[in-house]
């Protein structure tokens, strides 16, 4: 929700940012790279039956997803978000900044870069099922999906 990132900052807005951020991104490609490894799986031997559930796939999604949740919470209870008051040009401004145990700008650059980190593996993890798939009839193939996402 953009929500989280206007107005006047405040502790709960600051902390649901890495949140919204975070699970926003990694619930989308994963979804469409449990889609594409279910059509990597299908068309990796043609002539052989395969049947994927749903269930299998929800599985790997959960598999992807669960490592953000662990980093988002850990990254909450040690260096939670909060709205701080800080001077700029003689003026006061509320903006967000690091909290938690740590109070530490390092930390929330830590945690965000981890967040990210691993973003990027899954999306290299997609890239290389994209590839995989590439010579599959386009009317299965999702490559153009996790190349925009």
């Amino acid at each position: 929700s953009t929500y989280a990132w206007c107005g006047k900052p405040q502790s709960v807005a600051c902390g649901f940012q890495p949140w919204l951020l975070g699970l926003a991104i990694v619930s989308m490609n994963s979804a469409l790279i449990a889609k594409t490894f279910r059509i990597w799986r299908v068309f990796r031997s043609p002539f052989t039956v395969k049947v994927i559930s749903n269930v299998e796939l929800i599985v790997l999604w959960i598999i992807l997803v669960a490592p953000v949740l662990l980093i988002l919470f850990l990254w909450t209870l040690v260096s939670t978000p909060t709205a701080k008051l800080e001077e700029h040009d003689g003026l006061e401004h509320l903006v967000c900044g690091p909290g938690g145990f740590t109070d530490s700008i390092v930390a929330g650059y830590v945690w965000f870069f981890l967040l990210v980190g691993y973003q990027g593996l899954v999306m290299l993890f997609g890239i290389i099922l994209t590839f995989a798939i590439r010579n599959v009839p386009s009317k299965f193939n999702e490559g153009k999906l996790i190349a925009i996402s």
